[in-house]
């Protein structure tokens, strides 16, 4: 009997061996095809395996990412979350899923969590975005959308104007027997490769683009100069990689004798990754594209390279921090010298949101996302302009589809007048700012009144602005104002008139201006030099070393006119040893007193804290605000105020 029962269990246990085996053979065959990026094939090998008790969290969570991959989001999110709950290490896909979705809630949640994990700027700047969705939505009158008569049931995306038509990128089978289908079909996807099509915008029909640019495997995004006489396109290499896969390439073609000539492979492409997505800028002079090189900051950065007088390329370099992110950046285009591109590491709605370059008041480049409706929580990519009008594509309604927007071309003309303070002669300056969802300021424009105190802006309609008016004894003056009640077919331009403004001074400015006056007609100010009442006076008796700078109005850094003086008494300084260096800084006698001994006070630091690094002296300052002046305080020019005198002296 126990004979009997021992060859029935072994018997038994041989059954489970083998179907163990056969299980981590499934198991083998699904990780092949997730490493050579076939999420077509490798779904169905992870379900098997899955479904025969495979249950280690590693295999569901690349299931959940063939899903993603293939845009099946419901299938994603269920396989994510039940790899977390058997242990997997908890990762952003789940949290991009959620917002897709709309599940913005949720996506902060799991943010979160990994925020509580590690510090990084793509978690901080995706959270920022969940949690200030109102800002996506501030320019949504911007743009009119609507869908292409191009798109078919398949993917299409990428669409440029090219001649009298798009030309763009689809996945369709148009043209293609049924035989040739079948070796046709992307293990990406299980769909089609993509090619090159033409969509002329009389008849609206499409065929495929010239067999130039279109080859037996993916055909992508296409650049053309500006006279349409290069091209510059993205396919699939014929050769398979070290990793088994065909990477992506970027070739060129001329346009000769009235057709494409033979396409060349630019130098840079590399056989270890994949590079794709050209841009070429206007001038033809500088080439972005997009590569998955170990050398950028994570996932695909943007890159460029410089053309060479002779034609030739120079050595790419990455476009640098403040578009890369440690997640995507994809599609970059250009229109009147303004990068545009994709990406999800910066602050989005979910998916891929379309950004553009900008300069913030500061003078310094920042990433703007360009909102609703062109973005979306889903995939938003591949912006184009062509005038008043343009193109993208998303996938925003199922598979990827292209659409035409044009710009609302309405703006407020926005008109007031300030009451003019008859004691200076100096107008204001009013600046137009923009609030944001967060209550911050950022001037979109600004102007110095006329005689008769009137100022005038274009102004976004339906937005929160505020007037912000810097009078002449530099005090600021914030006025709110908005610019609500546009309606989108209301013309081009309306008109909506401020009160006038009349600037109420503080108390003691007004009596601070009328003792200078006062001081003015009781002292000739013009003989002070004379006197040697001034600090400048005195030291200029102990050294004739010394060297006069300037200031602007209001301002710390030192006038350009006078820059070259600053640099040649730097390079002295750095020479010299064991010298005492006086800087005496003044202001003009515009603004309160107290607000000018400031001034001049931060000016003499400026220097001070450059001159103080430059060897073994004795720097000392002297802030003498506007106590010392060199001309009148009458409402003239004061430019000769504002000064800082640099002595350098024996210690």
């Amino acid at each position: 009997m126990t004979k009997r029962f021992s060859l029935l269990l072994l018997s038994v246990c041989s059954i489970v061996n083998v179907s163990a085996q056969g299980n981590r053979a499934v198991l083998k065959k699904a990780n092949k095809e997730f490493e050579s990026f076939r999420y077509a094939f490798a779904i169905p090998n992870y379900t098997k395996y899955i479904n025969n008790k495979g249950q280690d969290a590693s295999a569901i969570f690349k299931l959940a990412t063939s899903y993603l991959k293939m845009n099946q989001l419901d299938s994603a999110a269920i396989y994510f979350e039940k790899a977390f709950l058997r242990g997997a290490k908890i990762d952003n896909q789940l949290a991009e899923l959620y917002a897709t979705k709309g599940r913005y809630e949720e996506a902060t949640v799991q943010y979160q969590k990994i925020k509580a994990l590690e510090q990084s700027l793509l978690v901080d700047a995706r959270l920022f975005g969940f949690t200030h969705l109102d800002q996506f939505y501030m320019d949504s009158l911007d743009y009119k959308l609507k869908s292409l008569p191009l798109n078919s049931r398949f993917n299409d995306f990428a669409a440029i104007p090219y001649k009298d038509g798009l030309v763009f990128v689809s996945n369709r089978e148009a043209h293609l027997s049924s035989k040739k289908n079948r070796n046709m079909i992307a293990g990406w996807d299980g769909k089609q490769y993509t090619q090159l099509y033409f969509n002329n915008r009389k008849d609206s029909s499409s065929q495929k683009f010239s067999s130039v640019f279109n080859n037996k495997l993916n055909a992508g995004s296409i650049s053309f100069t500006a006279d349409y006489k290069q091209a510059y396109f993205t396919k699939n290499a014929l050769k398979k990689g070290k990793k088994g896969i065909y990477q992506l390439e970027i070739w060129s073609s001329k346009w000769v004798s009235g057709k494409w000539d033979k396409a060349n492979r630019l130098f840079f492409n590399q056989p270890d990754f994949s590079y794709f997505h050209p841009a070429i800028t206007p001038d033809g002079k500088r080439l972005y594209f997009v590569s998955d090189d170990t050398t950028g900051y994570g996932g695909t950065d943007i890159y460029f390279v410089d053309q060479n007088a002779d034609g030739s390329w120079k050595n790419t370099q990455n476009a640098g921090q403040v578009i890369n992110t440690a997640a995507n950046e994809l599609f970059p285009s250009f229109y009147d010298g303004t990068l545009f591109f994709s990406s999800n590491g910066h602050a989005g709605m979910g998916g891929l949101d379309i950004y553009r370059i900008a300069k913030n008041n500061k003078g310094e480049l920042e990433v703007k996302n360009l909102g609703y409706p062109v973005n979306s929580s889903n995939d938003d990519l591949t912006f184009s302009i062509n005038g008043a009008n343009g193109y993208f594509s998303s996938n925003r309604t199922g598979d990827d589809e292209v659409y035409a927007f044009e710009f609302n071309k309405q703006m407020v003309d926005l008109t007031g007048s300030i009451i003019l303070d008859s004691f200076s002669k100096i107008k204001p300056v009013v600046y137009l700012t923009q609030v944001d969802v967060d209550g911050v300021s950022k001037i979109v424009d600004s102007a110095v009144v006329d005689d008769q105190g009137k100022y005038q802006f274009k102004a976004r309609p339906n937005r929160t602005h505020q007037l912000v008016i810097k009078d002449a004894y530099a005090v600021t003056h914030k006025i709110d104002i908005n610019t609500n009640g546009f309606q989108t077919n209301a013309a081009d331009v309306y008109a909506k008139q401020v009160e006038p403004i009349q600037l109420k001074l503080p108390e003691e400015i007004l009596l601070a201006r009328k003792h200078t006056a006062d001081s003015i007609k009781a002292n000739d100010l013009a003989v002070m030099p004379r006197q040697f009442k001034r600090a400048i006076d005195s030291l200029a008796t102990m050294s004739s070393d010394y060297t006069v700078l300037h200031h602007p109005f209001n301002q710390v850094y030192i006038l350009k006119e006078d820059l070259n003086d600053y640099y040649k008494l730097i390079e002295r300084v750095k020479k010299m040893s064991g010298k005492k260096i006086v800087i005496v800084s003044a202001a003009d006698c515009t603004g309160d007193e107290a607000y000018n001994d400031d001034l001049s006070r931060r000016r003499a630091n400026r220097i001070f804290k450059t001159l103080s690094k430059l060897g073994d002296h004795l720097v000392e300052i002297k802030a003498v605000g506007e106590m010392e002046l060199i001309q009148s305080c009458d409402g003239t020019t004061q430019a000769a105020n504002r000064y800082s005198y640099v002595y350098i002296l024996d210690k």
